[in-house]
């Protein structure tokens, strides 16, 4: 994903054999941190820019 990435954003970000969506909480230089729905549970990563796509 090119561009701003801003927080609150909806993302699509890849997690294990399959994609997940999320949303941004943070964005940094080269990482950004992502809260993602696995299942029931949520999850707190960090991507790198290309990782992401726009949900």
């Amino acid at each position: 994903m090119k561009g701003r990435i801003k927080t609150g954003l909806k993302i699509t970000a890849p997690f294990g054999k399959r994609h997940v969506s999320g949303v941004v909480t943070g964005s940094h230089a080269n990482r950004v941190e992502v809260e993602l729905r696995v299942g029931e549970s949520v999850v707190r990563s960090f991507y790198r820019p290309d990782q992401l796509s726009p949900a």
